[in-house]
C-alpha cells in the first residue's frame, strides 16, 4: 500500500528594501497629444507587423526544408506558398494604427532542390567486379552495380576487380546482386 507524503510549505513575504519599489508608487501619466498616440500606435504596430512577419517567415522556411527532405528521399513535393506580410493599417478616426494582411510577399520565394532524374538504364552484358568480401580469403568480390551479366558466366582473364584484383572471376547467384569467385 501506498502512503502519501504530506510535505509543508512555509514562507514569509518580505517587502523589498529599495525605497523606490516599496511602498509601491502610483504611476503618474503625462497628457499626450494626438500626434504622439498616433505615432506610439503606428510604432506599436510597426513592431507587431515585424514579430508576425518573423514567424511567418520562419513557418515557410521550414516548409520549404521539409519539401526538399522530401524530394531528397525521392518523393514528389509541392512548393509551399510564399505567405503575404503583415504591414500597419491606419489610422483611423481616433489616430489608431492597426495591421493587416497585405498583398505583399512576405520574402523572396525559396527554391526547391530538383527532382532527382529516373535512374539511368542498366548496359547489357557489363561486367563489374566489385571489391573483395571481407572473410571471403580474398577469393570472394562482390558485384558492382552496373554489372548485368548472368549468374554462371566466367569473365575473360584479364578482368580487373574494384579493388585491382586481375583475374578470371565466375559470377554465383546469392540474395541481392550475388558474388564473383576469383578463379585464376
Amino acid at each position: 500500500m501506498n502512503k502519501k507524503k504530506t510535505i509543508y510549505f512555509s514562507a514569509t513575504w518580505v517587502p523589498p528594501t529599495d525605497p523606490k519599489l516599496w511602498p509601491p508608487q502610483p504611476v503618474v501619466t503625462q497628457p499626450v497629444t494626438i500626434e504622439e498616440y498616433a505615432a506610439n500606435s503606428l510604432v506599436n504596430s510597426e513592431e507587431w507587423c515585424q514579430r508576425f512577419n518573423d514567424a511567418k517567415i520562419a513557418d515557410y522556411t521550414l516548409k520549404v526544408n521539409n519539401a526538399n527532405q522530401s524530394i531528397d528521399n525521392g518523393y514528389a513535393a509541392v512548393a509551399p506558398l510564399v505567405p503575404m506580410a503583415y504591414l500597419p493599417i491606419g489610422p483611423d478616426i481616433n489616430s489608431y494604427y492597426s495591421y493587416g494582411i497585405s498583398t505583399v510577399p512576405v520574402c523572396a520565394p525559396l527554391a526547391l532542390d530538383p527532382l532527382p532524374g529516373p535512374a539511368p538504364v542498366p548496359v547489357p552484358n557489363t561486367i563489374d567486379v566489385g571489391y573483395a568480401v571481407p572473410g571471403g580469403g580474398g577469393k570472394w568480390f562482390g558485384v558492382g552495380s552496373k554489372d548485368t551479366m548472368p549468374c554462371g558466366f566466367v569473365t575473360p582473364p584479364n578482368a580487373v576487380s574494384a579493388d585491382g584484383i586481375t583475374g578470371s572471376f565466375e559470377k554465383y547467384a546469392a540474395v541481392g546482386a550475388g558474388w564473383y569467385l576469383l578463379l585464376t
